[in-house]
């Protein structure tokens, strides 16, 4: 019976394969613009310094979505889409309420936290304030990219993180003239289109959804 596994991979396993795979070499090309500037080994050591950060700003909220996906899992299957949308809004009112003062905090200590990394770090103070407004915006989407996997919408995942692939390399082109903080503003505006196209998806959604339960 393996012959019924084919729409589980076609539908799910190839499109979140995809969406895995695509996120290196878009990262990869947009480090690359900027290494080949000049002084762009030292404007990516910074930016890399900033980068650390932002994953340890992602890091909790990663953990908290990880918990919350098998609750949409099982209010998806139920087709409990009012209740599954309240569980997102309220996820990412709890995790806004965690980063965003971290990131504030962040923001605020970022000359001597770069400092920290040395004195050629310092004037890169501005690269680490813009990873963790990133950060903080990407801690805010996990959970609707929960809501996306839940519902068993991964092809539009996919083609959503595409759309962000392009919007990264096509921003890194024009941005990272300057230097690291250009690529860090290329990673955030990414996101804030990403954003954009992301919540307005899952606005559609509802209205569909809680049209089709009507009686």
């Amino acid at each position: 019976d393996a012959r019924t596994e084919w729409r589980i991979l076609l539908d799910f396993s190839l499109p979140t394969f995809l969406s895995g795979i695509l996120v290196g070499p878009v990262l990869w090309g947009s480090s690359a613009m900027l290494a080949h500037r000049p002084d762009g080994y030292v404007e990516l050591g910074v930016y890399n310094a900033a980068n650390q950060w932002q994953q340890a700003v992602q890091l909790l909220p990663g953990l908290m979505g990880t918990a919350l996906l098998p609750v949409l899992a099982e209010k998806c299957g139920k087709r409990d889409w009012s209740g599954s949308l309240s569980v997102v809004r309220k996820m990412m009112k709890m995790v806004a309420w965690t980063v965003l003062p971290l990131a504030v905090l962040l923001s605020l200590s970022s000359p001597w936290i770069m400092r920290g990394y040395g004195e050629s770090f310092v004037a890169g103070y501005g690269v680490l304030v813009i990873s963790v407004l990133t950060a903080a915006l990407l801690a805010i989407m996990v959970p609707v990219g929960h809501f996306i996997t839940a519902s068993g919408r991964m092809w539009v995942g996919f083609w959503m993180n595409a759309g962000w692939g392009a919007a990264m390399l096509g921003f890194s082109w024009w941005m990272v003239r300057w230097g690291a903080e250009g690529l860090a503003g290329a990673r955030l505006a990414a996101y804030l289109f990403h954003a954009v196209w992301t919540f307005g998806f899952v606005a559609v959604l509802k209205k569909r959804l809680e049209r089709a339960v009507v009686p």
